[in-house]
C-alpha cells in the first residue's frame, strides 16, 4: 500500500514540473493545501496559491489560510471576488457553486494571461467524481486542471499524504463556504454570511468541532454529531441570547444531527 501512496505523488511531481509555471486556486483546505505544498516544493517560485477573499469566507477560514501559506512558504496572493453582485449567484439555485467558481476563474484565468502562467490547477479529487458538482464544469469552461483527479488521489490518499509533510490541514474537516448553509431558492445576502459566520464562530468556541448553522430566514437550525447534544442543552441560554442577538427569532437543534447533506435533502 504504501509503494502505491509513493507513486501517485511521484507521478503527481512529475505531471506538475511538465507544467512549468502555475497558479493553484487556495481554498485554505485538505487539497488545496496539499496540492500547493508538492506544487511548491517542483516548481518553486514558478507558481503561486491564490485565494478569493469573498464574504462567504469566514474569518477562521481566513486565518487557516494564512497559517498554511506561511508553513508551506509557496508565494500566494489575496484576490476580491464579486459574485454578490452576480444575479444569478444571489437567487441561490443549484448552480450557486458555478457562478461563484466562474467567477474565481475567469480572474484567475485573467491573471495567469498577464503574469504568463501556464496553467490553473485546483484540488479536486477521485472522491468528487461521484457526485455532480456544479464547481467543476466552472472549470472545464476556463480550461483548470486538476491534477489530484489525474493521478487517480482520493480524499484518504490525500490526508496521508498531507500528514507525511506534516501539513495542519491533515485531518480538518470539509469546510465549504459559508452561503453553503443557506437552502437553494434563499437569497445569500452579506447579512446572511453575516449571522451564519458569527453563529458558528460562538459555538466553535463553546467546545462544538463537527457542526453547520444552517439559515432558514428568522430560523437557526444547528446541526452537530449526537454527542454535542448535551453542549447545546448545556450552553442553551446563552446560544439562544447569542442567537437571537445576531436576529435570529427561533433557535434549533437537528435530532437527525449532522450530515453532509443536512441542508438540500431529497423530498420524499
Amino acid at each position: 500500500m504504501k509503494y502505491q501512496y509513493k507513486n501517485k505523488e511521484d507521478k503527481l511531481k512529475a505531471i506538475i514540473k511538465k507544467m512549468k509555471s502555475v497558479i493553484v486556486a487556495f481554498s485554505g483546505g485538505l487539497d488545496s493545501s496539499y496540492l500547493a505544498c508538492i506544487t511548491y516544493e517542483v516548481l518553486q517560485n514558478n507558481c503561486i496559491a491564490i485565494t478569493a477573499l469573498s464574504p462567504s469566507l469566514s474569518k477562521k477560514e481566513l486565518m487557516d489560510v494564512k497559517l498554511v501559506i506561511q508553513q508551506i512558504g509557496i508565494p500566494h496572493r489575496f484576490i476580491p471576488t464579486y459574485e454578490l453582485n452576480q444575479e444569478e449567484y444571489i437567487k441561490n439555485n443549484f448552480l450557486r457553486c458555478y457562478y461563484c467558481k466562474k467567477e474565481l476563474f475567469r480572474t484567475l484565468r485573467e491573471i495567469a494571461s498577464i503574469e504568463n502562467y501556464h496553467y490553473i490547477l485546483d484540488g479536486s479529487n477521485c472522491d468528487d467524481l461521484k457526485d455532480e458538482r456544479a464547481g467543476r464544469k466552472a472549470g472545464k469552461e476556463f480550461q483548470v486542471r486538476s491534477p489530484l483527479i489525474e493521478t487517480g488521489y482520493s480524499k484518504k490518499d490525500i490526508r496521508f499524504y498531507a500528514k507525511k509533510h506534516n501539513l495542519p490541514t491533515w485531518n480538518k474537516p470539509a469546510s465549504p463556504c459559508l452561503a453553503s448553509r443557506i437552502p437553494y431558492s434563499s437569497p445569500i445576502t452579506e447579512v446572511k454570511l453575516h449571522q451564519i459566520e458569527e453563529g458558528e464562530a460562538y459555538l466553535h468556541d463553546l467546545g462544538f468541532i463537527v457542526f453547520r448553522l444552517r439559515h432558514h430566514d428568522l430560523i437557526a437550525r444547528i446541526e452537530c454529531t449526537p454527542e454535542h447534544f448535551h453542549l447545546i442543552l448545556k450552553h442553551a441560554k446563552k446560544i439562544i441570547a447569542k442567537f437571537k442577538s445576531l436576529g435570529f427569532h427561533y433557535i434549533t437543534l437537528d435530532l437527525e444531527g449532522y450530515r453532509l447533506s443536512g441542508l438540500h435533502q431529497p423530498k420524499r
